[in-house]
């Protein structure tokens, strides 16, 4: 079916934004060999966009007829969306916080609000906001495509403030060091966390989270005894 009643379509409010990179792409395309007929916008009986947003606004851009198919799987529109996307690995991880936190899971707001505010990107943002061990690793990517429960970090914005203080680092949002960080963080005492602030420019760019451990330790047990020793 084909239509230029562009109106009668609307948008999931859980649906990932709109990326004006993205629709272009597809403007780019279309003007080079044509819509692709086998590729129309799936929508519900109520003309819910399930899968094809990007592909309807550029038809809409350019003023030609939509292609699309009505779903009756009989599959609930925002699981299927998600299935749709994950297979054609469109969606990355800010897409799944968005939608959830749209859905009103408090973790997802939360983390969703944090990045907003700091500009950080999904990852770093991940693996401070998130009270599981400290870090982001592959098992919490997991949880939060699949849209599980989290435990917030509640010092999370203090750990911000305490990563920015490290200004002169060139390197202090690069993910493995704000994961090895984050470790440190959380197991130091403040008169340990205090000594690596001050001493923080002893702390060369590492390619790994144990290597990063070991530069920290080396500061902060510097001139201890050894039953006080910092073990990460």
């Amino acid at each position: 079916m084909k239509t230029f009643n562009y109106n009668q379509f609307k948008f999931f409010k859980t649906n990932r934004p709109i990326e004006e990179s993205k629709v272009n792409r597809f403007i780019k395309s279309i003007n080079k060999v044509g819509y692709i007929k086998s590729m129309p916008v799936t929508v519900t009986a109520d003309y819910e966009i399930i899968d094809g947003q990007h592909r309807f606004k550029a038809c809409e851009e350019l003023r030609i007829p939509v292609i699309y198919s009505i779903d009756d799987s009989g599959i609930s529109p925002e699981i299927l969306m998600i299935e749709l996307n994950k297979n054609n690995d469109e969606w990355r991880l800010n897409h799944y916080i968005y939608h959830y936190a749209e859905k009103g899971i408090h973790y997802f707001i939360e983390l969703k609000n944090f990045m907003e505010k700091y500009k950080l990107n999904s990852s770093i943002s991940i693996a401070i906001c998130s009270n599981e061990v400290g870090v982001y690793s592959n098992s919490l990517s997991k949880k939060i495509r699949e849209g599980a429960s989290i435990k917030l970090y509640d010092k999370r914005e203090e750990f911000y403030y305490y990563v920015k203080s490290m200004e002169s680092l060139s390197f202090r949002y690069n993910t493995t060091f704000v994961r090895a960080l984050i470790g440190f963080y959380r197991k130091s005492n403040n008169a340990d966390k205090k000594k690596l602030l001050e001493k923080y420019l002893l702390i060369s760019k590492q390619g790994e989270l144990s290597e990063y451990k070991r530069v920290f330790m080396n500061i902060v047990n510097k001139g201890k005894n050894q039953e006080n020793y910092l073990i990460l």
